[in-house]
């Protein structure tokens, strides 16, 4: 059996999307990613935003995790500045 690839421009389908669609799309996408391709994109995304516009994706980041995994970021926060 052979396999078949397909590219496919979506950039009209996309620019006829909702914000809430594009939202979703993008996340989809992203999370179907692979960990470290992930973190490279991540990367490349705050090396092009300023200071004030990477600690508001932080936040939005932040805010998003459920209690015990943001409790685990801050201890994982106050560990990495332990010096004791």
């Amino acid at each position: 059996m052979a396999d078949y690839k397909v590219e496919v421009d979506l950039s009209d389908l996309f620019d006829n999307m909702t914000i809430s669609e594009q939202e979703n799309f993008l996340v989809d996408k992203f999370c179907s990613l692979p960990i470290g391709l992930m973190e490279e994109v991540v990367g490349e995304m705050l090396e092009n935003l300023n200071g004030d516009q990477t600690a508001k994706v932080i936040e939005d980041a932040f805010d998003n995790l459920h209690e015990q995994a943001q409790e685990h970021v801050i201890n994982y926060v106050n560990e990495g500045y332990d010096v004791g």
